[in-house]
């Protein structure tokens, strides 16, 4: 027998656990945590495939944080061997804690088993198979810690792992593995997990497996079928909700499961929903330590009175937290950042002038994106400057709205103010897209108000490219609709017909952009109308196809993209189980980001005004990329 040596690296070795022909595991020292750490080592005289598989699975469990997956700090090389450093958990498997207590078909058992599925559930998330989930390969700490360990013999979902996982090969323990699995294990995905954990529950409910462990012609058979002593009848004290579970989870057919570890997770909560988990925690300590738990005796006038004490104040004060977020806008910030858009509009006048509220008004329309012309709707919103904040600021009073959180889209703020009406078209964009453009304040409207002499209506309009906010009147041009519903250009439109008190239809557009259309209705005592219009640039198709799944993208950091046509519609970059998706995106140089599990990727794509970019994204050569080709 090899001697055990004392320290490999920097780490310090404590003992040998466990050693085959192939390496070793000990119990070692951190040198900087001062803790206790497990150290696996694979020797290279082993086969590539051993060794790539033991480099996997350090880079599946590093990328791993969560509660229930041990932790693994650093993965080298030394001398002939690999090691992989992980978290030491000072307790016992529940393979043991099956043998201990022989039955956990209770609370403390659904306990043990929902802690299993949510952390299965983070690495299915993460588009990992265990491909070996069985008691031997969880732990449970002396604090009552449930652990999910061994990636050994893990894949991607998604991952061609061809070389270490070959066509027919049958990888893991045989009385847990569902008909799929054993005759080809390259291919399975989360079902085959559902069904060994679902053979896990078995166990942990009756101390048997529902099937032989013996990889045998008859077994095999057995299997496929599904036939096993339904567990009624070896503990008919069972909890229906144990046998529900197993029911489905062990069922030959893979389709007949449960899809994902979701529904199973309800299922738990529900069953659980009046126990308490510190003293499930507690009763597991016990259990681990083999100690004798005591669970406090429950008086149902002071648990009432404790309910009333504690729960009203926090009730309250979740109501006013609830109610602040709202009124705040924090909710719409924070939790619908792509479905509201954040404005403020503003009325400013001179020194001199001393405006009343009620020579005040102002009101926004959505602009019907389904029109040709994008024709205003007539729908009214309640009056924004209602309730008026009067300020000065520059020597000049103000009147501002509050601020106005409303879905995003095209619209038109009209105000009046006096004798003198002011519209403006325009595009307000979701708060996530402010707020990365630096906007946290918002979308502000402002209008400045200086009293005129009554004459004929004059209008000036200025006219501006919204993506980069540059000035084009020069180049744009207004018509405006005239009796017979053809359009006149402004400038050869009769000066003597432009006068207050009549309703406008005005249309803005320029060479390569969209056009916009206002209506506008000026009133007997205005005679200025100004407007302003921001035209969107004509732009082209972004075509994504992918069959990855879980697939989530991004375009400059943002899950959405506003579309380029008229209908300046909120485009969400979601697959969702299509093969492609098709955008309309402004022309100009895009950062196209995608992500599935561990794999990243991205892309700068160019998008041309008239033309339709294709992209294709396939699983990239190292196992945490992904690749982008171009289809055009």
């Amino acid at each position: 027998m090899a001697s055990i040596p004392d320290s490999v690296g920097k780490y310090k070795i404590v003992q040998l656990i466990a050693q085959g022909g192939m390496g070793a595991v000990y119990k070692a020292v951190h040198p900087t945590l001062k803790r206790n750490v497990i150290l696996k080592k694979l020797t290279i005289r082993g086969s590539s495939e051993f060794i790539e598989r033991f480099k996997r699975e350090a880079r599946i469990m590093m990328d791993f944080k969560h509660e229930g997956i041990v932790t693994v700090y650093d993965h080298f090389k030394e001398g002939n061997s690999y090691y992989i450093v992980q978290e030491f958990v000072d307790g016992l498997s529940l393979d043991e804690l099956i043998r201990r207590k022989r039955s956990l078909a209770d609370e403390l058992g659904m306990y043990i088993f929902g802690r299993v599925c949510k952390a299965l559930e983070y690495a299915h998330d993460h588009g990992v198979i265990h491909r070996d989930i069985k008691p031997a390969n969880v732990l449970i700490s002396r604090r009552g810690e449930v652990k999910l360990v061994d990636f050994g013999i893990a894949g991607y979902e998604d991952e061609d792992d061809e070389g270490l996982t070959r066509q027919g090969m049958t990888l893991g323990t045989f009385a847990y593995m569902p008909p799929e699995q054993f005759k080809n294990t390259r291919n399975v995905d989360k079902c085959a997990d559902i069904y060994a954990m679902g053979v896990m529950l078995y166990e942990m409910a009756t101390g048997k497996k529902p099937f032989p462990g013996n990889f045998s012609p008859e077994t095999i058979v057995t299997i496929q079928k599904g036939k096993y002593v339904r567990i009624r009848k070896l503990n008919p004290r069972i909890d229906r909700t144990f046998a529900r579970l197993i029911g489905k989870m062990i069922r030959p057919k893979k389709e007949k499961r449960f899809q994902d570890l979701a529904p199973v997770l309800r299922i738990l909560r529900k069953r659980l929903r009046n126990e308490e988990g510190e003293e499930l925690q507690k009763r597991l300590i016990a259990a681990v330590n083999g100690t004798e738990y005591k669970a406090p005796p429950r008086k149902a006038k002071h648990v009432v009175k404790r309910v009333l004490a504690v729960g009203i104040p926090i009730l309250a004060v979740l109501a006013g937290a609830a109610a602040w977020a709202y009124f705040g806008g924090a909710y719409f910030e924070l939790l619908r950042p792509l479905d509201y858009g954040k404005l403020k509009v503003e009325a400013r006048f001179g020194s001199g002038e001393s405006p009343q509220a009620s020579s005040v008004s102002a009101r926004i329309l959505p602009r019907d994106a389904s029109s040709k012309e994008g024709a205003c709707l007539r729908v009214r919103m309640p009056g924004i400057l209602s309730g008026l904040a009067s300020g000065k600021r520059d020597g000049r009073i103000v009147l501002s709205s509050d601020r106005l959180y409303i879905k995003p889209g095209n619209y038109e703020l009209r105000m009046t103010v006096g004798e003198k009406q002011y519209s403006e078209a325009f595009y307000l964009p979701p708060f996530a897209m402010q707020k990365a453009a630096g906007m946290e304040a918002g979308t502000e409207l402002s209008y400045s108000y200086s009293g005129h002499e009554k004459k004929p209506l004059s209008l000036s309009y200025r006219i501006f490219d919204e993506r980069m906010g540059q000035d084009i009147t020069s180049k744009a041009n207004l018509s405006i609709r005239g009796s017979g519903g053809y359009w006149i250009d402004i400038g050869a439109y009769p000066k003597s017909e432009l006068v207050s008190g009549k309703a406008y239809v005005l249309r803005a557009s320029a060479p390569g952009f969209s056009p916009a259309v206002l209506t506008v209705e000026v009133g007997p005592l205005q005679t200025a109308l100004s407007l302003r219009a921001a035209l969107a640039p004509i732009g082209g198709k972004l075509s994504i196809a992918s069959s990855i799944e879980g697939l989530r993208l991004s375009i400059d950091g943002i899950e959405a993209a506003v579309a380029s046509d008229s209908s300046r519609a909120l485009q969400r970059l979601a697959l969702e189980g299509k093969k492609s998706l098709v955008l309309s995106l402004p022309p100009g140089r895009i950062r196209l980001e995608a992500q599935a599990g561990i794999r990243k990727g991205a892309e700068d794509v160019s998008i041309a005004a008239g033309e339709e970019t294709r992209i294709r994204i396939e699983p990239g050569s190292a196992a945490d990329r992904l690749k982008f080709i171009k289809d055009n």
